[in-house]
């Protein structure tokens, strides 16, 4: 991948890439994606959850 620095595996995902996603940032990965759309699977509640945290 393009434009992606050396020290980042974008084929794993990382808790702060997953909890941007939830916070529908723009620096997260396909990967990360998937664990956020397992994780409202089995909690729907966590993307309120991310944003009251945010805030």
């Amino acid at each position: 991948m393009s434009g992606i620095p050396s020290y980042i595996d974008p084929t794993k995902p990382s808790i702060a890439r997953v909890y941007d996603a939830f916070l529908s940032g723009t620096d997260n990965y396909e990967v990360d994606r998937e664990v956020v759309r397992s994780v409202m699977r089995a909690a729907p509640e966590a993307a309120d959850l991310a944003v009251e945290n945010r805030a």
